[in-house]
Protein backbone atom coordinates (compact mmCIF):
# COMPACT_ATOMS: atom_id res chain seq x y z
CA UNK A 1 0.00 0.00 0.00
CA UNK A 2 1.10 3.65 -0.28
CA UNK A 3 0.92 6.91 1.81
CA UNK A 4 1.72 10.20 1.64
CA UNK A 5 4.64 11.23 3.82
CA UNK A 6 4.15 14.51 5.37
CA UNK A 7 7.18 16.79 5.97
CA UNK A 8 7.93 19.59 8.07
CA UNK A 9 8.28 22.93 6.07
CA UNK A 10 11.76 24.23 6.91
CA UNK A 11 10.70 27.92 6.33
CA UNK A 12 7.50 27.91 8.48
CA UNK A 13 9.13 28.92 11.44
CA UNK A 14 10.76 31.52 9.61
CA UNK A 15 7.19 33.09 8.34
CA UNK A 16 5.97 32.82 11.37
CA UNK A 17 8.67 35.09 13.18
CA UNK A 18 8.24 37.59 9.91
CA UNK A 19 4.68 37.69 10.95
CA UNK A 20 5.72 38.28 14.56
CA UNK A 21 8.64 41.00 13.29
CA UNK A 22 5.41 42.54 11.11
CA UNK A 23 3.22 43.11 14.13
CA UNK A 24 5.45 44.46 15.95
CA UNK A 25 7.01 47.21 13.28
CA UNK A 26 7.15 50.53 14.25
CA UNK A 27 5.83 52.53 11.09
CA UNK A 28 8.42 55.25 10.11
CA UNK A 29 7.16 58.39 7.54
CA UNK A 30 8.51 58.73 4.56
CA UNK A 31 8.41 61.95 2.97
CA UNK A 32 11.33 61.82 0.15
CA UNK A 33 9.94 58.82 -2.07
CA UNK A 34 6.72 57.29 -3.61
CA UNK A 35 4.50 54.45 -2.31
CA UNK A 36 5.82 51.25 -3.11
CA UNK A 37 4.80 47.32 -2.00
CA UNK A 38 5.11 46.82 1.48
CA UNK A 39 4.25 50.64 2.53
CA UNK A 40 1.45 51.66 4.88
CA UNK A 41 -0.58 54.33 3.48
CA UNK A 42 -3.40 56.79 4.24
CA UNK A 43 -5.80 57.79 1.97
CA UNK A 44 -9.18 58.96 0.96
CA UNK A 45 -11.03 57.13 -1.84
CA UNK A 46 -14.23 57.38 -3.32
CA UNK A 47 -16.00 54.97 -5.78
CA UNK A 48 -18.52 54.91 -8.31
CA UNK A 49 -19.29 51.74 -10.52
CA UNK A 50 -19.07 52.03 -13.71
CA UNK A 51 -22.55 51.55 -15.57
CA UNK A 52 -23.06 48.06 -17.77
CA UNK A 53 -23.29 48.93 -21.62
CA UNK A 54 -27.07 49.13 -22.14
CA UNK A 55 -27.95 49.87 -18.74
CA UNK A 56 -31.23 52.15 -17.84
CA UNK A 57 -30.53 55.24 -15.96
CA UNK A 58 -31.02 54.44 -12.25
CA UNK A 59 -30.64 50.97 -12.68
CA UNK A 60 -27.33 50.91 -9.83
CA UNK A 61 -29.11 52.79 -7.43
CA UNK A 62 -30.08 50.28 -5.09
CA UNK A 63 -26.98 48.64 -4.89
CA UNK A 64 -24.96 49.07 -1.47
CA UNK A 65 -21.97 50.89 -2.54
CA UNK A 66 -21.06 52.39 0.82
CA UNK A 67 -18.08 50.21 1.06
CA UNK A 68 -16.58 51.94 -1.98
CA UNK A 69 -15.61 55.51 -0.48
CA UNK A 70 -13.44 55.65 2.83
CA UNK A 71 -11.65 58.37 4.42
CA UNK A 72 -8.47 58.29 6.36
CA UNK A 73 -8.49 54.48 5.66
CA UNK A 74 -5.20 52.86 6.22
CA UNK A 75 -4.05 50.24 3.49
CA UNK A 76 -1.05 47.98 3.69
CA UNK A 77 0.37 47.69 -0.09
CA UNK A 78 0.16 44.15 -0.45
CA UNK A 79 -0.71 42.78 -3.99
CA UNK A 80 -3.37 40.20 -2.70
CA UNK A 81 -5.38 43.15 -0.75
CA UNK A 82 -8.46 44.71 -1.88
CA UNK A 83 -10.15 44.70 -5.08
CA UNK A 84 -6.95 43.26 -7.79
CA UNK A 85 -5.60 46.36 -9.42
CA UNK A 86 -6.12 48.98 -6.55
CA UNK A 87 -2.84 48.87 -4.40
CA UNK A 88 -0.93 48.48 -8.12
CA UNK A 89 -2.67 51.95 -8.40
CA UNK A 90 -1.49 53.24 -5.50
CA UNK A 91 2.14 52.11 -6.40
CA UNK A 92 3.99 54.97 -7.34
CA UNK A 93 1.87 58.22 -5.80
CA UNK A 94 3.64 60.16 -3.58
CA UNK A 95 1.79 62.90 -0.72
CA UNK A 96 -1.05 64.43 -1.69
CA UNK A 97 -1.37 63.09 -5.02
CA UNK A 98 -4.45 62.70 -6.39
CA UNK A 99 -5.48 59.68 -9.12
CA UNK A 100 -8.20 58.25 -10.64
CA UNK A 101 -8.17 54.25 -11.50
CA UNK A 102 -10.57 51.93 -13.10
CA UNK A 103 -10.41 48.14 -12.01
CA UNK A 104 -13.28 45.46 -11.85
CA UNK A 105 -14.56 43.39 -8.77
CA UNK A 106 -13.70 39.62 -9.27
CA UNK A 107 -16.69 37.32 -10.86
CA UNK A 108 -16.73 35.22 -7.80
CA UNK A 109 -16.92 38.40 -5.80
CA UNK A 110 -19.17 37.86 -2.40
CA UNK A 111 -21.49 40.53 -3.49
CA UNK A 112 -23.41 39.33 -6.23
CA UNK A 113 -24.59 43.08 -7.36
CA UNK A 114 -20.75 43.81 -7.59
CA UNK A 115 -19.41 40.63 -8.61
CA UNK A 116 -17.53 41.52 -11.96
CA UNK A 117 -18.47 44.89 -12.20
CA UNK A 118 -15.93 47.68 -13.02
CA UNK A 119 -15.37 50.72 -10.56
CA UNK A 120 -13.92 54.41 -11.06
CA UNK A 121 -11.98 54.77 -7.72
CA UNK A 122 -10.40 58.70 -7.09
CA UNK A 123 -7.85 58.44 -4.79
CA UNK A 124 -6.01 60.75 -2.45
CA UNK A 125 -2.69 59.72 -1.02
CA UNK A 126 -2.19 61.32 2.63
CA UNK A 127 0.82 60.19 4.22
CA UNK A 128 3.26 56.78 3.63
CA UNK A 129 4.88 55.01 5.87
CA UNK A 130 7.84 52.03 6.28
CA UNK A 131 7.84 49.53 8.94
CA UNK A 132 11.09 49.23 10.84
CA UNK A 133 10.90 45.32 11.83
CA UNK A 134 12.66 44.63 15.41
CA UNK A 135 15.62 42.56 15.25
CA UNK A 136 15.18 38.65 15.61
CA UNK A 137 17.14 38.96 19.42
CA UNK A 138 16.58 37.11 22.31
CA UNK A 139 14.85 39.80 24.49
CA UNK A 140 12.33 40.36 21.30
CA UNK A 141 11.92 36.62 21.48
CA UNK A 142 10.92 36.81 25.43
CA UNK A 143 8.15 39.46 24.21
CA UNK A 144 6.87 37.22 21.64
CA UNK A 145 7.16 33.32 23.61
CA UNK A 146 7.88 31.64 26.89
CA UNK A 147 11.48 30.95 25.31
CA UNK A 148 14.66 32.65 26.65
CA UNK A 149 16.33 32.65 23.66
CA UNK A 150 16.16 32.02 19.76
CA UNK A 151 17.59 28.60 19.69
CA UNK A 152 15.66 27.47 22.58
CA UNK A 153 12.28 28.79 20.39
CA UNK A 154 13.93 27.15 17.02
CA UNK A 155 14.70 23.84 18.82
CA UNK A 156 10.85 23.29 20.44
CA UNK A 157 9.07 24.93 17.28
CA UNK A 158 11.04 22.52 14.87
CA UNK A 159 10.16 19.55 17.28
CA UNK A 160 6.88 20.21 17.26
CA UNK A 161 6.60 21.05 13.33
CA UNK A 162 8.02 17.17 12.77
CA UNK A 163 5.69 15.54 15.48
CA UNK A 164 2.81 17.49 13.37
CA UNK A 165 3.98 16.10 10.22
CA UNK A 166 4.33 12.35 11.42
CA UNK A 167 0.87 12.61 13.07
CA UNK A 168 -0.24 13.75 9.90
CA UNK A 169 1.64 10.99 8.05
CA UNK A 170 0.23 8.73 10.06
CA UNK A 171 -3.12 9.91 9.64
CA UNK A 172 -3.04 9.28 5.82
CA UNK A 173 -1.75 5.88 6.45
CA UNK A 174 -4.62 4.79 8.50
CA UNK A 175 -6.88 6.57 6.12
CA UNK A 176 -5.45 4.97 2.88
CA UNK A 177 -5.69 1.65 5.27
CA UNK A 178 -9.63 1.97 5.92
CA UNK A 179 -10.39 3.33 1.92
CA UNK A 180 -7.93 -0.27 0.68
CA UNK A 181 -10.13 -2.35 3.40
CA UNK A 182 -13.51 -0.61 2.73
CA UNK A 183 -13.00 -1.01 -1.00
CA UNK A 184 -12.05 -4.71 -1.54
CA UNK A 185 -15.24 -5.77 1.43
CA UNK A 186 -18.51 -6.42 -0.27
CA UNK A 187 -21.53 -6.68 1.87
CA UNK A 188 -25.52 -5.45 1.69
CA UNK A 189 -25.88 -2.77 4.07
CA UNK A 190 -28.95 -2.46 5.71
CA UNK A 191 -30.86 0.96 4.63
CA UNK A 192 -31.91 1.35 8.20
CA UNK A 193 -27.68 1.82 8.84
CA UNK A 194 -27.49 3.76 5.97
CA UNK A 195 -30.35 6.41 7.18
CA UNK A 196 -28.97 6.56 11.27
CA UNK A 197 -25.63 7.30 9.85
CA UNK A 198 -26.75 10.32 7.01
CA UNK A 199 -28.91 11.66 10.22
CA UNK A 200 -25.94 11.72 12.34
CA UNK A 201 -23.78 13.51 9.99
CA UNK A 202 -26.84 16.00 9.28
CA UNK A 203 -26.82 16.54 13.00
CA UNK A 204 -23.36 16.78 13.33
CA UNK A 205 -23.36 19.41 10.23
CA UNK A 206 -26.10 21.75 12.34
CA UNK A 207 -24.09 21.85 15.24
CA UNK A 208 -21.38 23.19 13.84
CA UNK A 209 -23.33 26.10 12.48
CA UNK A 210 -25.03 26.52 16.04
CA UNK A 211 -21.44 26.40 17.15
CA UNK A 212 -20.76 29.19 15.04
CA UNK A 213 -23.97 31.63 16.43
CA UNK A 214 -26.52 30.27 13.34
CA UNK A 215 -29.99 29.67 14.05
CA UNK A 216 -30.39 26.46 12.05
CA UNK A 217 -33.82 26.34 12.59
CA UNK A 218 -34.76 29.35 10.43
CA UNK A 219 -33.18 27.85 7.46
CA UNK A 220 -33.25 23.75 7.69
CA UNK A 221 -36.01 22.99 6.48
CA UNK A 222 -37.88 19.11 6.00
CA UNK A 223 -36.35 19.51 1.73
CA UNK A 224 -33.29 21.14 3.21
CA UNK A 225 -32.20 18.20 5.61
CA UNK A 226 -33.27 15.50 3.04
CA UNK A 227 -30.90 17.19 0.74
CA UNK A 228 -28.51 17.07 3.57
CA UNK A 229 -28.76 13.18 4.13
CA UNK A 230 -28.59 12.26 0.37
CA UNK A 231 -25.56 14.02 -0.35
CA UNK A 232 -23.88 13.14 2.88
CA UNK A 233 -25.24 9.37 1.49
CA UNK A 234 -21.91 8.32 0.27
CA UNK A 235 -19.86 9.65 3.34
CA UNK A 236 -22.54 7.52 5.34
CA UNK A 237 -21.96 4.46 3.39
CA UNK A 238 -18.73 4.54 4.08
CA UNK A 239 -18.80 4.57 7.37
CA UNK A 240 -20.88 1.82 8.29
CA UNK A 241 -18.99 -0.35 5.84
CA UNK A 242 -15.99 0.78 7.63
CA UNK A 243 -17.03 0.03 10.68
CA UNK A 244 -18.33 -3.23 9.60
CA UNK A 245 -14.98 -4.12 8.38
CA UNK A 246 -12.91 -2.90 12.01
CA UNK A 247 -15.48 -4.70 13.65
CA UNK A 248 -14.81 -7.93 11.88
CA UNK A 249 -10.94 -8.28 11.94
CA UNK A 250 -11.03 -7.34 15.69
CA UNK A 251 -13.08 -9.89 16.54
CA UNK A 252 -11.12 -12.64 14.63
CA UNK A 253 -7.97 -11.33 15.61
CA UNK A 254 -9.64 -11.73 19.32
CA UNK A 255 -8.02 -7.55 19.87
CA UNK A 256 -9.30 -6.61 23.06
CA UNK A 257 -9.85 -3.16 24.75
CA UNK A 258 -8.15 -2.04 28.01
CA UNK A 259 -10.81 -2.00 30.48
CA UNK A 260 -8.83 0.31 32.87
CA UNK A 261 -7.51 2.56 30.67
CA UNK A 262 -11.71 2.29 29.53
CA UNK A 263 -12.55 3.31 32.74
CA UNK A 264 -10.18 6.40 33.34
CA UNK A 265 -11.01 8.00 29.87
CA UNK A 266 -14.40 7.66 30.44
CA UNK A 267 -14.41 8.79 33.98
CA UNK A 268 -12.40 11.99 32.61
CA UNK A 269 -14.45 12.94 30.11
CA UNK A 270 -17.59 12.20 32.16
CA UNK A 271 -16.38 15.04 34.17
CA UNK A 272 -15.55 17.08 31.40
CA UNK A 273 -19.35 17.45 30.56
CA UNK A 274 -20.41 17.39 34.18
CA UNK A 275 -23.94 20.04 33.77
CA UNK A 276 -24.29 18.48 30.83
CA UNK A 277 -25.87 15.58 31.86
CA UNK A 278 -24.67 12.82 29.34
CA UNK A 279 -25.87 9.42 29.67
CA UNK A 280 -22.74 6.81 30.80
CA UNK A 281 -23.70 4.24 28.79
CA UNK A 282 -23.63 6.46 25.92
CA UNK A 283 -20.17 7.76 26.79
CA UNK A 284 -18.80 4.41 27.65
CA UNK A 285 -19.69 3.19 24.34
CA UNK A 286 -18.40 6.45 22.16
CA UNK A 287 -14.87 6.02 23.96
CA UNK A 288 -15.29 2.05 23.47
CA UNK A 289 -15.96 2.32 19.92
CA UNK A 290 -12.77 4.96 19.18
CA UNK A 291 -10.47 2.88 21.75
CA UNK A 292 -11.82 -0.44 19.33
CA UNK A 293 -11.00 1.32 15.80
CA UNK A 294 -7.59 2.69 16.88
CA UNK A 295 -7.06 -0.73 18.32
CA UNK A 296 -7.82 -2.30 15.62
CA UNK A 297 -5.84 -0.12 12.68
CA UNK A 298 -3.05 0.03 14.69
CA UNK A 299 -2.62 -3.45 14.50
CA UNK A 300 -3.29 -3.58 10.88
CA UNK A 301 -0.85 -0.76 10.35
CA UNK A 302 1.83 -3.35 12.42
CA UNK A 303 0.91 -5.69 9.76
CA UNK A 304 1.35 -3.77 6.55
CA UNK A 305 4.02 -2.55 4.37
CA UNK A 306 3.23 1.45 3.18
CA UNK A 307 5.49 2.36 0.14
CA UNK A 308 5.56 6.39 1.48
CA UNK A 309 4.87 9.13 -1.34
CA UNK A 310 5.72 12.49 -1.39
CA UNK A 311 2.08 14.56 -0.27
CA UNK A 312 -0.07 15.14 -3.44
CA UNK A 313 1.04 12.06 -5.08
CA UNK A 314 -1.69 10.12 -4.26
CA UNK A 315 -4.45 10.68 -6.70
CA UNK A 316 -8.47 9.40 -5.97
CA UNK A 317 -8.01 7.09 -9.14
CA UNK A 318 -4.74 5.62 -8.13
CA UNK A 319 -6.08 4.74 -4.83
CA UNK A 320 -7.29 1.64 -6.23
CA UNK A 321 -3.97 0.14 -6.43
CA UNK A 322 -3.84 -1.20 -2.98
CA UNK A 323 -6.68 -3.64 -3.93
CA UNK A 324 -4.37 -6.23 -4.08
CA UNK A 325 -2.46 -5.62 -0.95
CA UNK A 326 -5.92 -5.28 0.96
CA UNK A 327 -6.98 -8.68 -0.34
CA UNK A 328 -5.28 -10.53 2.46
CA UNK A 329 -6.84 -8.80 5.09
CA UNK A 330 -10.31 -8.87 3.45
CA UNK A 331 -12.66 -11.10 6.00
CA UNK A 332 -16.39 -11.68 6.02
CA UNK A 333 -18.87 -9.03 7.10
CA UNK A 334 -22.20 -9.35 8.04
CA UNK A 335 -24.45 -5.95 8.54
CA UNK A 336 -26.58 -6.64 11.18
CA UNK A 337 -29.15 -3.59 12.02
CA UNK A 338 -29.05 -3.63 16.06
CA UNK A 339 -30.61 -1.53 18.75
CA UNK A 340 -28.14 1.82 19.92
CA UNK A 341 -28.53 4.22 21.62
CA UNK A 342 -29.98 7.48 19.20
CA UNK A 343 -26.76 9.08 18.03
CA UNK A 344 -26.74 12.71 18.89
Amino acid sequence: MKGEEIKPDPERLDYILKEQQILAATLIPVEDRAAQLGDVVIVDYQGELISKEGAEEGADDEIETDGLSAEDFQLDLEEDQFIPGFIAGIVGMEPDDIKEIEVSFPEDYGMEDLAGRGVKFKITLHEIKERELPELTDEFIQTISSYDTLDALREAMEKQFIEEADNKTADNKKRELVKVLVDATEVELPETLIDQESTYLVNQAAMQLQQQGLDVNQFMTKEMVDNMKERSRPDAIFQVKSDLVIQAIGEKEELQVDEKELRVKVKELMQELKGQNPKRSRVESVIYEDMFRNLVVDFLLENNDFEMVPAGTLAPAEEAESDEAASEATVEVVAETTETDEEE
